[in-house]
């Protein structure tokens, strides 16, 4: 028996991480029926999930030419801003200039689904900036995150 996290989207429990995933995967055949016992998990989002989209960052910024991702704070603005990941409560208007402020990841900012989707998005435009396969990207991050966590 394994225990992994899932979430219900669009009528499917789908794995959370890809660590989950993976661990599906590795224990169960592609179409296979399983038997689950569900229950609903009542606390903040990952913390793992957020050191992902770090290292993410800092992969970017680590293998990125571009002068304008040289950190991984730069890289999370840019994120950011590609993903037009905006504030729709602080939007200004100065000087018949529109200014948007960005949406921040903090837990307390954002839920669970929300997360996800920017999880998803991010990773996906990380793994596009650097030339490499999302799962390459996913794989190199999590290594890191167990070498750190030793």
């Amino acid at each position: 028996m394994i225990e992994i996290g899932t979430q219900y989207i669009d009528g499917c429990y789908v794995p959370v991480s890809l660590e989950d995933q993976s661990q599906a995967h590795a224990n169960h055949k592609e179409n296979q029926i399983v038997r689950a016992k569900l229950s609903v998990v009542r606390h903040p989002r990952s913390v793992k999930q957020l050191k992902l989209y770090w290292l993410s960052c800092a992969l970017v910024a680590e293998n990125e030419p571009h002068p304008a991702l040289c950190d991984k704070d730069a890289v999370d603005f840019h994120t950011r801003v590609a993903l037009e990941f905006y504030d729709h409560d602080k939007i200004m208007v100065k000087d018949n200039q529109t200014v948007l402020a960005l949406k921040s990841i903090a837990f307390t900012n954002l839920n669970q689904p929300e997360m996800n989707d920017y999880m998803s998005k991010s990773m996906d435009l990380h793994a596009w900036w650097l030339g490499v396969s999302l799962r390459e990207l996913t794989l190199e991050a999590e290594r890191r995150i167990a070498r750190y966590s030793r």
